[in-house]
């Protein structure tokens, strides 16, 4: 193949492993003990609406983009729990800019 011969040669600089970590098994039961977030209901529910929230801005600047109304918009579909979670657990001094990524106003989770 051309791409191995492309590849001689070449140093390899990293190598890893990616393991799977579920919570909830196939059938919905738990298969391991929760993380402890999980047990604040209320957080749960902040987070959920938070990426309810991104996914519903995300529709509508993709509508506006194709319409011609918005310049170029990168999609967040599918990304929306990143955001969240980096609201969670993203460095202090980013608060505000957390804060507005999840459309709330405290930039603390709930």
């Amino acid at each position: 193949m051309a791409s191995r011969r492309v590849n001689q040669g070449l140093p390899v600089i990293a190598r890893f492993e990616v393991r799977h970590r579920n919570y909830l098994a196939p059938d919905g039961s738990i298969a391991r003990p929760l993380p402890a977030f999980a047990s604040n209901a209320n957080l749960l529910i902040a987070l959920y609406r938070a990426m309810v929230l991104l996914r519903l801005f995300d529709k509508k600047a993709v509508a506006l983009q194709r319409t011609g109304r918005l310049g170029t918009y990168a999609v967040s579909l599918g990304q929306e729990a990143a955001g969240c979670a980096y609201r969670l657990h993203g460095p202090p001094e980013r608060s505000r800019q957390r804060a507005a990524a999840c459309g709330h106003g405290s930039g603390k989770a709930a």
